[in-house]
């Protein structure tokens, strides 16, 4: 991303930030058994969805167009 000066790369670090956080957030609670299944898996379907379906997918857009001015 930096390489190709992809313009949503804060955005982008700052989402997968949000990511690890929760995960680890996740970690702690699970010591004290304080997590709700339906909470981590409502998380990670948005996950799946929002982040990897649509930023990660405008990325890919952005890195083929990219290489592809590269290449002419």
């Amino acid at each position: 991303m930096r390489v190709l000066a992809y313009p949503d790369i804060d955005a982008h670090i700052a989402q997968h930030g949000v990511f690890i956080s929760y995960l680890k957030d996740m970690e702690r609670k699970s010591i004290t058994h304080d997590v709700r299944e339906e909470e981590v898996v409502s998380f990670l379907r948005n996950w799946l969805l929002q982040h990897i379906m649509v930023d990660d997918k405008r990325y890919a857009a952005f890195f083929a167009q990219t290489r592809l001015g590269r290449q002419s």
